[in-house]
């Protein structure tokens, strides 16, 4: 074999192998990106994820927080509405004891008179709320210490 067609053998021998790391290399590079890719797609996916899940959390504590805020509002006219109930329901009282000492005077049976069933049915009611009104606002109380 001659020394020229050696040399030309070895050129297109280095080239094709120079090719051929060239084509290596660029196929690594692909591959490298396509791990890079999905790796942004993976972070991407957990950070949308991450994401929506601050964000219903986000508005369920402040839902909670109007909640709070509300609760304590009423928290606080409670003292007023038990005084009001507790007033009328003594205001009442003493209209009953009134209206049973005059029915006796007069005879009559104070169950008798119009409405004083209606009343009395009403006095009950009121003294059950005005109980469970009291009772509510111990346990709510209790549930704002905690806050």
């Amino acid at each position: 074999m001659s020394r020229a067609l050696r040399n030309k053998i070895a050129e297109l021998s280095n080239r094709n192998h120079v090719e051929l790391k060239s084509e290596k290399i660029e196929l690594n590079v692909v591959k490298d990106l396509e791990k890079a890719s999905n790796i942004i797609k993976r972070e991407t996916s957990e950070a949308n994820r991450v994401s929506s899940n601050m964000y219903n959390r986000r508005n369920d504590v402040e839902s909670a927080i109007g909640v709070i805020n509300d609760l304590r509002s009423d928290f606080k006219s409670s003292n007023g509405k038990i005084a009001n109930l507790g007033s009328a329901l003594a205001d009442l009282e003493k209209l009953s004891n009134k209206l049973e000492s005059s029915a006796k005077e007069l005879g009559i049976d104070p169950m008798e008179v119009k409405g004083v069933r209606e009343v009395l049915k009403t006095q009950s009611n009121g003294i059950d709320t005005l109980k469970e009104l009291k009772a509510e606002q111990k346990r709510t109380e209790s549930t704002l210490k905690k806050l």
